[in-house]
């Protein structure tokens, strides 16, 4: 499942709907909305970098970079474009 999908059937779920039983129309427009969603995150805020570059994995400071964040979250939008 992409992420889009997870996040728009997150959404359904925050509107009390039934992925399975909506329409096809409606599923389109929880995935735009999903998509949005994902978008609004490209930028991190200061507070996400500052805690990514003091992460400790197993006791060593793992930064991720602004780079790589944003390349992630353009691919996870890249795998629910709409076909």
């Amino acid at each position: 499942m992409t992420m889009v999908e997870r996040v728009a059937q997150a959404l359904a779920r925050e509107a009390h709907r039934t992925w399975e039983q909506l329409s096809d129309l409606d599923r389109f427009a929880f995935r735009a909305a999903a998509r949005a969603a994902i978008e609004a995150l490209r930028d991190p805020t200061p507070g996400m970098i500052e805690a990514a570059e003091t992460h400790k994995l197993y006791g060593v400071t793992a930064p991720i970079s602004v780079q790589a964040y944003r390349v992630m979250i353009a691919r996870a939008l890249s795998e629910g474009a709409p076909q």
